[in-house]
């Protein structure tokens, strides 16, 4: 645990601060203290695991935001593209009304792909689906 490690240094060093001041104290000079084994108690274990599990939960929560706030954006830069195609599907209709009879063959084709799939004998009339509606 690369956590743990950096506890187990602070501990080192403020441990090391408090024994070099209070020998200082007595007029004794230290030049270095080792410590040479050092365990925590399962309390504090149990508290470290229970934060670095915290913070990856912390850290996933944040990736679900994000990836929702994408999703959004997704779907608005969709619709804002779907808003322009039919703003000029409807200036074609306006400018170009064959538009509309082109779109109509495009269906067509689609329908009797399908009506053929079904390997049905039959007649599709292609004036009656790409006549005008009465």
């Amino acid at each position: 645990m690369h956590g743990s490690f950096n506890t187990v240094e602070n501990v080192s060093r403020q441990i090391r601060k408090i024994l070099t001041d209070r020998a200082a104290y007595f007029n004794i000079a230290l030049d270095d203290v080792s410590i040479t084994s050092l365990t925590f108690g399962k309390e504090f274990t149990a508290a470290i695991e229970a934060k670095q599990i915290a913070a990856q939960e912390a850290e996933r929560a944040k990736f679900v935001v994000e990836k929702a706030e994408q999703d959004k954006q997704s779907a608005i830069i969709r619709a804002q593209g779907e808003a322009k195609s039919a703003q000029l599907i409807g200036q074609a209709i306006a400018n170009n009304p064959a538009f509309i009879t082109l779109r109509r063959i495009e269906a067509s084709k689609e329908i009797f792909t399908h009506y053929c799939s079904f390997k049905q004998q039959g007649v599709l009339e292609l004036r009656r689906v790409v006549a005008e509606p009465p």
